[in-house]
Parts: structure tokens; sequence; C-alpha cells
């Protein structure tokens, strides 16, 4: 009977130094460790209960029983919430990824529009840097001592119904090759300067939806198209395509 005691006091024993340090491991917020622990506590008063069988056993065995489906309780709800913030961990990291992609194509958008703006400036520079060595040329001869005497001014109308037409306003509707000579992606359209023609004024207007080629229209590039009347009356080029 001492033996028998004996060993009810060691699984006793046991089984107490397993609930305290499970409890130990739940006020750490172990869970899943703590669920072991209990577990085996567990076992070791079924143990206890299959030997020395009594309503006190009963009783220890029922406990922690119920300590245990506590723990996995718990560690079922720390999952849980580690699952839920894990998700919303990738939901803003998916957000953040979005709004950086959406911040990119902006920047990229403006740039491209400042290299338009660019352009034009350019070649409005060039214009003015062009009238005004007309202007100083003009000065010049005019201040000659040999000049010939001015003409009476004339009336714009009369200079414009004087001046000559394009070279291709009797072609309508033909074949031309040309060049592009300006071109403004982020407005989708731009001018054809055509072979045998150095005005800017001889320049036909062409917009992305008429270009033809598989690669994208740039200034430079040798173009053949077709002239036709556009909607204001002015010619405009069609079937453009890159030769």
């Amino acid at each position: 009977m001492a033996g028998a005691r004996m060993s009810k006091q060691a699984l006793m024993d046991l089984a107490n130094a397993d609930i305290v340090m499970a409890t130990t491991m739940s006020d750490r917020g172990d869970f899943e460790g703590a669920l072991e622990v209990h577990t085996r506590a567990a076992q070791t008063l079924i143990q206890l209960k299959a030997a020395h069988d009594s309503p006190d056993t009963t009783a220890l065995v029922r406990a922690q029983l119920q300590r245990a489906e506590d723990a996995k309780r718990q560690r079922n709800e720390q999952r849980a919430a580690r699952q839920k913030a894990e998700a919303d961990a990738e939901t803003r990291e998916a957000e953040l990824r979005a709004a950086l992609g959406a911040e990119r194509l902006k920047r990229e958008e403006t740039e491209d529009r400042v290299r338009d703006l660019r352009g034009v400036i350019t070649a409005l520079q060039a214009q003015v840097e062009s009238l005004e060595a007309d202007l100083a040329e003009e000065r010049r001869r005019s201040s000659s001592p040999l000049a010939a005497p001015r003409a009476p001014p004339v009336q714009v109308a009369a200079l414009a119904a004087a001046a000559p037409p394009p070279a291709y306003s009797h072609a309508l509707h033909s074949s031309w090759s040309g060049k592009i000579a300006t071109y403004l992606p982020a407005r989708k359209f731009g001018f054809i300067r055509p072979t045998g023609c150095s005005r800017d004024e001889d320049n036909i207007f062409f917009h992305v939806d008429d270009w033809k080629a598989s690669r994208a229209p740039q200034a430079g590039l040798s173009v053949s198209f077709t002239v036709v009347d556009g909607k204001d009356g002015k010619p405009k080029a069609v079937n453009v395509n890159w030769r």
C-alpha cells in the first residue's frame, strides 16, 4: 500500500508541475506550448485515475481536460489574430504598391508633357531667332545709303493674297513623301514637311489616328502620306506610313 501511495503521489507531483508550467506559458502568451503541457498533464492524471480510481482523481482529470480545452481555444484565437494581422499587412502592402504605381505613372505622364513642351519651346525659340535675324538684316539694309526707296506699306490681306500657295495645294488626294517636323505624343498630333518644301507654312497636320506604321511616330522620320481636305478646310495628311 505504501508503494501504491508513493506512485500516486509521484504522478500527482508530475501533473502539478506540468500544470504550473502550462499556466506560466499562458501568462506569457505562449498558448501553443501551454496546450502541449496541459495535454501532457491531462494524460498523467488519466494514468493516475487508471491506477487509483476515485472521485477525487475523476474530478482532477475533468478539471485538467477543461484547462487543456481552454488552452486550445486560446491557441486558436491567437492563430486567428496572427493570420488576420498578416492578411491586413498584405492588404496594406498591396494598396501601397498600387499607390506607388499610380504615382509613378503620373510622374511619367508629367515628364512626357514636360518634354513635349520643351520641344515646342525650342521650336518657338528657333522661330524667334530666325525672325530676329531677318529683322536685323532688314534694319541693316534700310540703314545702308545704297538702299532702294522703301515701298509704301501694303495691307496684310493683300500680302496674304499675293503669297504663293503651298506646294501641295494642287495635289490633294495624291501620294506624297516627307519627314515629320514635329510630333507631340501627349497631344497625339504633329506636322510633316513635304519633300521639296522649306517653309513652315508648308507643313501638313497629321493625327496619330492616321498613323499606319508599327513603330511610334517621332520627329525626323521619313514618311509617305496622302493629302486630303481637313474638317477646317486646311490640308491634312492621312495614311501616314514610315518609309
